[in-house]
């Protein structure tokens, strides 16, 4: 969505942990994607990395985000147990079902659940080019949407105006093209307007 909204390139900026100063970085979409899996399970049976216990879990879903998303707010470690127990289906020792459950097993499931969805945490590894200092970062693309949109708003608008106001097309018309198409209608309006102020 946000490819089609905005194009490929995400342009951040970032604060150095060591010395302190900004740097810009650009990163492509593409290059965040990885291929998707074929075939992918929706339970997943696996041993928890602290103690002989063996999970059977399935991967958050949007609808799971959703459901502790104001709880989240108020109180982040009980909205992480809550989604643990959504996804988290069994927890056995050998055949035994575990009432009680070891004492790590919410960070556990988490690592086992980042490596079966190895994209639901996109990391940025950088350097800082001012000191070398290298350093990673969580790439949080929603909130880093919706920080897009609110501050290209106004843009937005006044692109929808300079073309409603010209060509006569609906907002709907608008805005169902494409950024890059919208741009060449706008580049094209820009150089009229320019030769007609000549």
């Amino acid at each position: 969505v946000r490819r089609l909204a905005f194009g490929e390139a995400l342009s951040c900026i970032l604060d150095c942990p060591a010395c302190g100063k900004k740097l810009n970085i650009d990163v492509q979409i593409s290059q965040l994607l990885l291929p998707q899996t074929q075939n992918p399970a929706y339970w997943y049976r696996a041993r928890l990395p602290q103690s002989n216990a063996q999970a059977t879990f399935r991967l958050p879903t949007g609808a799971d985000q959703e459901a502790i998303a104001d709880l989240a707010a108020q109180d982040p470690s009980a909205a992480v147990d809550m989604l643990m127990n959504a996804c988290l289906h069994s927890l056995t020792d050998g055949d035994m079902p575990l009432e009680i459950w070891p004492e790590d097993v919410v960070g556990d499931l988490a690592k086992l659940i980042a490596e079966h969805d190895p994209q639901a945490e996109l990391i940025l590894n950088t350097a800082c080019p001012e000191c070398g200092h290298r350093f990673d970062v969580l790439l949080d693309v929603g909130t880093y949407f919706a920080e897009e949109i609110n501050h290209r708003l106004p843009y937005l608008y006044r692109e929808v105006h300079l073309m409603a106001w010209h060509y006569h097309w609906s907002e709907a018309e608008i805005l169902s093209m494409t950024r890059s198409h919208r741009k060449i209608y706008l580049d094209l309006l820009d150089e009229t307007l320019r030769e007609a102020t000549l």
